[in-house]
């Protein structure tokens, strides 16, 4: 059986703090994928536009772990009462 894991938030911009997360979790729970899952907003950030969708994803994918590897997965998703319901792989690297 593989071992995914999904991290969701809304990313805006990713940071060093969101990749050692990521990096951590590989190795920890010996992961097969790690998949980022953007939010479309952070509901408790009302003050301030969030940035396009596009560009955020843009960011993500010039992102790399700390050990320098690529990240490894980009989707977008649908939730229903807080659980992922669904989700498509927009973009993963190997």
């Amino acid at each position: 059986m593989r071992r995914i894991a999904f991290y969701g938030g809304t990313f805006d911009p990713p940071h060093r703090g969101h990749l050692a997360i990521a990096e951590t979790l590989l190795k920890e729970f010996d992961l097969d994928e790690f998949i980022f899952l953007p939010a479309f907003h952070a509901p408790h950030k009302t003050r301030t536009k969030p940035t396009s969708a596009y560009d955020r994803f843009a960011m993500l994918c010039r992102c790399r772990l700390p050990d320098g590897r690529d990240i490894v997965g980009i989707a977008i998703g649908e939730t229903r009462d807080g659980l992922l319901a669904r989700w498509t792989e927009v973009q993963a690297w190997s």
